[in-house]
């Protein structure tokens, strides 16, 4: 569903098509945030962000309206932190359950979650049945939104595969600014900056002698 009328392409839906098996957790939607919904908010640069914070994903909400495994620390730590990393837009919520209040105040303050919560969160990876949909979701909004293509290829990484990429990326565009921006011992102009280059006239005194 990309919307419709003067709508179209404003509307992204994320639509998980596996039901539970297997349950999706924090693997499968930090990778949603880091392909689609970061990318899109990011380049859309909304003035305010509205989150309708259900928590029907969330571990322990029983099955048919949940079923999920989304932690705390995933809810109220890692995806709140990214939404405010986003150059103009402040979240406001717009429902807040008990289940995750003291998180949510926690992961916006900048809280940490406990050892327990990140335990092993970080090192999975998206099941296959979400890449699939996140695959075929990023093709259909790429011609919306060209900046989700750059992160295609980081679906399939687990969040700590996708940070050490992100920073070998960074490590990489630094070195070759810096090595373009000096100028090597013995460098031979090339004609364009010779070109560039003013040329003495000779003194009158120069020439009269």
């Amino acid at each position: 569903m990309v919307g419709t009328d003067d709508g179209i392409g404003f509307n992204i839906n994320i639509a998980w098509s596996s039901g539970l098996n297997p349950p999706l957790g924090d693997a499968e939607y930090m990778a949603a945030f880091r392909s689609l919904v970061i990318p899109i908010i990011r380049d859309f640069d909304p003035e305010i962000i509205l989150v309708a914070a259900g928590f029907d994903a969330a571990c322990g909400h029983p099955a048919p309206l949940g079923g999920y495994r989304i932690s705390p620390a995933c809810f109220w730590v890692h995806d709140p932190q990214q939404l405010m990393h986003c150059p103009k837009g402040k979240p406001i919520f717009s429902r807040y359950l008990f289940i995750g209040s003291r998180g949510g105040v926690k992961g916006f303050a900048g809280g940490e979650c406990t050892p327990k919560q990140r335990e092993g969160k970080k090192q999975r990876k998206p099941c296959q049945s979400a890449l699939e949909v996140l695959q075929k979701t990023i093709a259909v909004q790429a011609t919306h939104w060209p900046c989700i293509k750059r992160w295609a290829h980081t679906i399939g990484y687990s969040a700590v595969e996708a940070q050490q990429k992100e920073k070998e990326e960074v490590e990489t565009v630094t070195a070759l600014a810096s090595l373009s921006m000096a100028v090597p011992h013995g460098h031979i102009q090339s004609p364009d900056e010779k070109e560039n280059v003013e040329i003495e006239e000779p003194m009158e005194e120069d020439q009269e002698k």
